[in-house]
């Protein structure tokens, strides 16, 4: 215990080490899926829509 960091801080930061490349990949993958489906703007035009 060199640092005398809280355990539950070092848990924190061993989850966040381990799910990083999970989170990157699923944020590589939303990027992917809206240059194919174009999210933002079928919810513009959902809510042109409602405000007719």
């Amino acid at each position: 215990e060199r640092f005398k960091v809280k355990s539950f801080l070092k848990w924190v930061v061993y989850i966040l080490v381990c799910m990083q490349p999970i989170l990157s990949q699923i944020a590589t993958w939303a990027g992917m899926l809206d240059i194919w489906i174009d999210f933002r703007k079928l919810a513009n035009q959902k809510f042109n829509q409602l405000k007719l």
